[in-house]
């Protein structure tokens, strides 16, 4: 498997998977989560298995080539999600996980550039045959462009300093990661010494969120997830930065409201219905046990809910 699955125990508990029944993981991996589910599920539960990373859907058919049928692999965005419940003709689905963020194999050997600590080319797209590189990205975009990448998916202080940097320093095409470092760490600012890993972190991130449009994905698919889902069905997100974390309490937040007129309107017009109750009210997050033993999870926050 490319990693150990992240509150496994914690999913397992809220989704509360039951023989026979029929789960979707959007964000197979590995394919940790989905071998305990389909455990649970036996002998006849059959579980969707989603994910945009050709690598991560042959290592996980591969790890869980003993559920036969059971395991139904699928080479896709889970921003298609209603379509490829619909294609897969399974229903009705009881649970749905989101597990976000890279995999350890995607960070240690993809070769795709999504870590800064090695040289690789700058590609950071989940699926090689969709749509515009890393590299495109920092040679091709305009200053404003930049900027608000840097600025909104980076949360960057010196987002328009870097932004700036790359576009009067392209006589050379930068190709790979560390052509990225080096004019990240020339427009660094004083304040980031000591934590340059953390800013180079957050370079990476707001250039693989702009290359794979993570965010409007993650709203399609968090939408169709609640479509697709029965009733009384739940959806688990897992998330791992503060930008993914927003859109999930947000999304929830408003499908377990009745009205999500603004405050200060006097009567409802939005037509709104409620369709989940949260069941986690505060994100679930490892313990230091876990984390002590399964690190690259320090910044997990699971969030629940269960369709009415």
């Amino acid at each position: 498997m490319f990693h150990k699955p992240v509150l496994l125990s914690e999913v397992v508990e809220f989704l509360s998977p039951k023989q026979n029944e029929h789960l979707i993981d959007c964000n197979l991996g590995g394919g940790g989560h989905a071998a305990t589910i389909l455990e649970k599920t036996s002998p006849s539960g059959k579980l969707i298995g989603i994910d945009l990373d050709l690598q991560a859907l042959a290592e996980a058919r591969d790890s869980l080539q003993q559920y036969g049928d059971r395991f139904v692999p699928v080479n896709d965005t889970f921003g298609n999600l209603d379509e490829i419940v619909l294609n897969a003709g399974i229903s009705p689905i009881s649970g749905v996980l989101f597990d976000l963020g890279l995999s350890s194999f995607q960070l240690d050997q993809s070769g795709r550039g999504f870590s800064f600590k090695r040289t690789e080319p700058l590609d950071m797209r989940f699926s090689e045959s969709r749509g515009k590189t890393a590299a495109d990205v920092v040679n091709e975009y305009s200053f404003d462009e930049l900027r608000a990448l840097f600025k909104e998916y980076g949360e960057l202080k010196n987002n328009a300093k870097l932004a700036r940097h790359i576009v009067m320093n392209r006589d050379t095409r930068v190709e790979t990661t560390s052509d990225l470092c080096a004019l990240a760490k020339e427009a660094m600012p004083r304040f980031y010494i000591g934590k340059e890993n953390k800013y180079l972190a957050q370079v990476f991130q707001s250039l693989r969120i702009e290359v794979n449009n993570e965010l409007e994905e993650l709203k399609k698919g968090l939408t169709a997830a609640l479509s697709v889902v029965k009733p009384k069905g739940r959806v688990a997100v897992i998330s791992y930065h503060s930008l993914e974390d927003r859109v999930v309490k947000q999304l929830f937040r408003a499908e377990s409201k009745e009205c999500i007129c603004p405050p200060k309107s006097p009567l409802c017009i939005c037509e709104h219905e409620q369709r989940v109750e949260v069941l986690t009210r505060k994100p679930v997050v490892p313990s230091e046990k876990e984390i002590s033993t399964n690190p690259r999870g320090r910044s997990a926050k699971l969030r629940v809910v269960e369709k009415r």
